[in-house]
């Protein structure tokens, strides 16, 4: 059986030639404890609880006098197809990695996953002799799903988000770009969540920053921006999506 042990969140600052805004780091710990029957029987593996990463964007352009706004479970609407949920994706799959001290580079996992035991040290794993050793993605999630149906043990899993304004001087019209936007978090797992909340604010004709504005914080504190009167647009296509269900060795 599963339980949500912990879930928690932090932010930090994202400064890139490409990017300004933060890092949205979000910690999932769970336990599982295999039930007697479980353990000794070829019962189906019972996933945990599923992830929610709920958001609602207001965005401003105000050289162009147009605002969106969207609002959504991104997860459960393009949870295969983005970089951000790698980790959780592929949870069994990264424990594996981690436990044979190979973890995937943080360009291609943004984020990371351990698996620990009931003394919460890392589990190492050391293939006997004469044992089949994985060959693929699939074989190692499942070594891994086998391992925690028959043992006491904690998963831990840390997504990292980084919501961002591109602030690269290079594109069109760099010096005329003034944009605003608020974004609300709501994510976790097993109704266990957290809420946090970013505001950016970036002008291009002031390359020194100083008018730009930005905070982080966990909580919600203003849960709107003015419209301003300003015309209303759809959301961008980003914001679109088509189901993609899981690759091999992952898991929703």
């Amino acid at each position: 059986m599963w339980r949500v042990l912990q879930v928690t969140g932090s932010g930090e600052n994202l400064d890139t030639s490409e990017a300004f805004g933060h890092t949205f780091r979000l910690r999932i710990v769970l336990e599982h404890r295999p039930s007697s029957t479980s353990a000794a029987s070829n019962l189906p593996f019972v996933e945990p609880p599923a992830l929610v990463w709920n958001e609602r964007i207001s965005f401003l352009d105000h050289r162009k006098e147009t605002f969106w706004e969207w609002s959504g479970d991104l997860y459960a609407l393009k949870g295969n197809t983005t970089l951000t949920f790698k980790p959780w994706r592929s949870r069994y799959c990264e424990a594996y990695n981690r436990a044979m001290m190979q973890s995937t580079h943080p360009v291609r996992l943004r984020g990371s996953v351990e698996l620990l035991d009931e003394r919460d040290q890392e589990i190492r794993i050391t293939h006997l002799p004469g044992q089949p050793i994985p060959q693929d993605e699939y074989q190692k999630a499942e070594m891994i799903r086998r391992y925690i149906s028959r043992n006491i043990c904690k998963l831990v899993v840390e997504i990292h988000d980084r919501p961002s304004i591109n602030v690269s001087p290079h594109q069109d019209n760099w010096a005329e770009v003034h944009k605003e936007r608020l974004l609300l978090f709501d994510c976790g797992v097993g109704g266990n969540h957290v809420r946090a909340s970013q505001y950016l604010k970036v002008k291009g004709s002031d390359p020194t920053k100083t008018t730009w504005q930005r905070s982080f914080q966990m909580q919600w504190g203003s849960t709107n921006l003015s419209s301003h009167n300003y015309l209303r647009e759809f959301s961008p296509h980003l914001y679109s999506f088509d189901s993609t269900p899981p690759r091999a060795g992952e898991y929703e």
